[in-house]
């Protein structure tokens, strides 16, 4: 059985491939933005350790300078 489409609906909605792109882009989007929470979520508390540890360091070593001017 054939269905028969009138010409302007083919032309306009079944052969239009321009929205397949963007729903593959919705798709692509979708993916990295789980991806990227599921990264902080592993490792969002070891990064945060660290830059508190360096933080500490940086802290320490700047307070073990003294003021510059009591040499």
């Amino acid at each position: 059985m054939r269905i028969m489409i009138p010409e302007w609906l083919r032309r306009s909605v079944i052969d239009d491939r321009r929205g397949v792109s963007a729903a593959e882009y919705a798709v692509l989007a979708v993916c990295v933005v789980i991806i990227v929470a599921g990264g902080v979520a592993v490792l969002g508390d070891p990064v945060n350790g660290a830059f508190a540890r360096v933080g500490t360091s940086i802290t320490n070593a700047v307070s073990s300078l003294g003021t510059w001017g009591s040499r």
